[in-house]
C-alpha cells in the first residue's frame, strides 16, 4: 500500500531535482533568517549563490547535537515565534533540545509518518493502540495524528501500566500497536506473567519506534506478538518519528528523502562515502520551516541504498 504514490515512486532524476530546489530555497532562508548559520556559512565564505544543486551539499558545514543544545531554546528559529504552532523538547537532564514546528511543519511530518503506517498495512478498517509519551516528547502526538490521517481508529493509550494496555488490546480488537521496543518487551513480559496469549490477539502489525533500529530486536518483538514488525526511525532532535520506516519487503528503512536528504560520511574526516559503504548517517532537513538543520550528524552507523525496492518504492533505503 502507498500513501503518496507520486513521491514514494518518484524516479531518481525527478527526486534529485526536487531535493536541489528545496536545498536552494533552504540556503537562501538560512542566509537571510538564521544568525547561527549565517556565522557558520561566513566562516567558509559561502553564500546563497554558491549552490547549484544537491551535489554541492558537501560544501556545507555539519551541525551537531551540541549545537542544538547550546542554542536552546530558540537559537535556531528561522520563523517568528508567532508562527510557531508547537514545541517539543527531547533529551533529559542538563542537555535538552527544543524542536519548533510551524503548522506547515506539522502537516509535512504527519504525512511523512503516515507513509510508514500505511506501508505497514494501517487502513480505515484498523485499530491502532499508541503506547507513547503524549507530553513534551514528540512520539505520542505525532503517531496519533498521523494514524488519524490513515483513517484508522486510534486508541491513545499513552504510558498506562502494562496490565491496562493488555486489557485494552483484548477489549477493543486492536490490529496494530505502536511503541518503543522497551515498552513492547515489557508488554510481552507482563502478558507471560498474567498467562495472556498475545498471539491469540488480532494484532497484525507492530510499529517499533526507535532512534536505534535493531533487526534482531525487531524479530524478537515480532515473534512475541506473531505479527509483522515495522521499524519507524525517529530523530527527535530534528522532527520526531517517521524520518524513515520499514515496508513489506523488509529490505531496509525507506527515508522520506523529499524532506530529509541522507548522506553517509566517514566519521573521522567528514568525507562523504560511496553508496553501499558503511559510515555515519547525516541528515539535512529539506522541508522544515521553523528550525531547519543542515547536515546533522546523527552518530548512527548506516548504509545507504538508492536502488528501487521490491515493494515498488523508489525512496532510498537505510540499513542499520
Amino acid at each position: 500500500m502507498l500513501c503518496n504514490r507520486e513521491i514514494e515512486t518518484m524516479d531518481r532524476s525527478a527526486m534529485t531535482s526536487l531535493q536541489s530546489a528545496k536545498l536552494h530555497k533552504l540556503i537562501r532562508r538560512l542566509c537571510d533568517k538564521s544568525p547561527f548559520y549565517q556565522e557558520k556559512l561566513a566562516e567558509l565564505a559561502l553564500g546563497p549563490d554558491c549552490f547549484t544543486g544537491i551535489s554541492d551539499l558537501a560544501k556545507l558545514p555539519f551541525t551537531t547535537r551540541s549545537d542544538l543544545v547550546n542554542h536552546y531554546p530558540y537559537g535556531l528559529l528561522t520563523f517568528p515565534l508567532s508562527s510557531v504552532a508547537r514545541i517539543h523538547i527531547t533529551g533529559r537532564g542538563a542537555q535538552p533540545v527544543a524542536v519548533a514546528y510551524t503548522s506547515g511543519d506539522i502537516a509535512k511530518w504527519l504525512e511523512m509518518l503516515a507513509r510508514t503506517l500505511v506501508a505497514g498495512g494501517l487502513n480505515p478498517g484498523g485499530v491502532i493502540q499508541i503506547i507513547a509519551d503524549y507530553g513534551l516528547q514528540p512520539e505520542g502526538l505525532g503517531l496519533h495524528y498521523a494514524a488519524e490521517i490513515t483513517g484508522a481508529t486510534v486508541l491513545p493509550a499513552a504510558l498506562l501500566p502494562p496490565e491496562t494496555q493488555l486489557a485494552t488490546l483484548a477489549q477493543f480488537g486492536v490490529t496494530a500497536l505502536a511503541a518503543a521496543p522497551e515498552y513492547l518487551l515489557a508488554l510481552a513480559e507482563a502478558a507471560r506473567a498474567l498467562a495472556i496469549d498475545l498471539q491469540a490477539l488480532p494484532v497484525s502489525t507492530v510499529y517499533i519506534i526507535s532512534s536505534r533500529p535493531d533487526n534482531k530486536l525487531s524479530a524478537e518483538i515480532a515473534g512475541c506478538f506473531n505479527a509483522a514488525a515495522v521499524d519507524v526511525y525517529t530523530v527527535n532532535e530534528l522532527i520526531g518519528p517517521g524520518v524513515a520506516g520499514g515496508c513489506p519487503a523488509n529490505c531496509g528503512l525507506h527515508i522520506q528523502e523529499d524532506y530529509f536528504y541522507p548522506e553517509i560520511i566517514n566519521p573521522l574526516n567528514g568525507e562523504v562515502k560511496a553508496e553501499g559503504e558503511t559510515g555515519e548517517l547525516v541528515l539535512t532537513s529539506l522541508g522544515k520551516e521553523a528550525m531547519p538543520v543542515l547536515r546533522y550528524r546523527t552518530g548512527r552507523q548506516a548504509v545507504l541504498n538508492r536502488a528501487p525496492c521490491a515493494c515498488g518504492r523508489t525512496l532510498a533505503r537505510l540499513l542499520f
